[in-house]
């Protein structure tokens, strides 16, 4: 995986370059930032509040297969808990006061996510919260709204950190795959990744309104996005940036392909499902209300058209399964990996 540089700021559209001042004025609600130019220099582990601690030290593991987290302790470096959370725990993420864990269960392909509250003190999972799509999710800079990632809706949906009401949403309808992003130095926009659509969008979260897309080079396949410590670049993590040489990486391409086909079929599934459906309804309908003076071969032809139909539904329900995606993510992650040794 790729790093590209963004040295720039996203507006309407255009990418331009940001000014650096001595001093950075912050949004209202935003700690300030004393190093202009170090953003992170407040977040070491001697600058945490005292009621955190005495925070045990552990690290939550989301399992999305087992729709578990596991709960590791780094000293000893083994397993010392695991417990079911919601369906499909995609990350484990802290609330903007550190005081709550929240794993979010997006249950992809289906309509009942959570969110999943851990208490950091005892490592225990707390009562599930039903969220549209929960991808991943963020804190505005000012603490006053959880940003919940509904990466299938492409859309941040701002709720009460506390009670995760629904506030507000934006919809960045050009921005498929939504997912990771980060807040500039000031706090004033959001730099969320498009990672199926190759684009980064830029939002004034304020204002719940799409500042701008950008198209990235080479149908570059975006992963994650970090601010740089001085706040004047963003660093895109680029999946396909620098495994584009089909002559050098023929297998890589060949199960990114392969993966790509079997994830556009599984989102058509629904839709699949419901035309297979209608079409049986319709041939028996047809069949059984026609007129009798209908000639045979019309009946047969309506009879091959049910049954394929039928056919097509099995295939949709029996074969096109996660597992029967997952088996190309699997082939396309090795290679990934393969190609990634040889950097």
């Amino acid at each position: 995986m790729a790093t590209l540089v963004i040295g720039l700021s996203l507006c309407g559209g255009v990418m331009h370059a940001t000014a650096q001042t001595p001093s950075v004025e912050t949004v209202p609600g935003m700690p300030p930032v004393t190093n202009p130019t170090n953003l992170y220099s407040e977040t070491t582990a001697d600058k945490l509040i005292p009621a955190l601690a005495n925070v045990p030290a552990r690290v939550y593991v989301p399992n999305v297969k087992s729709h578990e987290v596991h709960v590791i302790d780094p000293v000893t470096m083994t397993v010392i808990d695991r417990y079911k959370v919601g369906r499909n725990p995609q990350h484990v993420v802290p609330s903007w006061d550190l005081k709550t864990l929240w794993v979010t269960n997006n249950a992809e392909g289906r309509t009942d996510g959570t969110l999943t509250p851990i208490d950091p003190m005892t490592g225990k999972p707390g009562n599930e919260i039903a969220v549209d799509d929960p991808y991943n999710m963020y804190f505005t800079p000012d603490g006053k709204s959880a940003v919940v990632v509904a990466e299938a809706m492409k859309r941040l949906d701002f709720r009460d950190p506390k009670t995760l009401a629904l506030q507000g949403s934006v919809s960045a309808p050009k921005c498929g795959g939504i997912n990771h992003g980060d807040f500039s130095i000031d706090g004033k926009y959001l730099i969320m990744t498009c990672e199926y659509a190759s684009r980064m969008v830029k939002i004034d979260w304020r204002a719940r309104t799409v500042l701008g897309y950008l198209t990235l080079p080479d149908r570059g396949i975006p992963q994650d996005v970090r601010v740089s410590p001085d706040g004047s670049t963003f660093y895109v993590a680029d999946l396909r940036a620098l495994t584009r040489d089909q002559s050098r990486f023929p297998l890589l391409f060949e199960e990114d392909c392969n993966y790509g086909f079997r994830r556009n079929v599984w989102g058509m599934r629904p839709w699949g499902i419901l035309m297979a459906v209608l079409g049986l309804i319709s041939a028996v309908v047809l069949i059984l209300f026609m007129p009798h003076a209908r000639p045979d071969s019309a009946v047969r032809l309506l009879v091959v058209a049910g049954m394929l139909d039928f056919v097509l539904i099995l295939v949709w329900i029996i074969a096109v399964t996660p597992s029967w995606v997952k088996i190309t993510a699997d082939a396309y992650a090795d290679q990934l990996l393969a190609a990634s040794l040889l950097f």
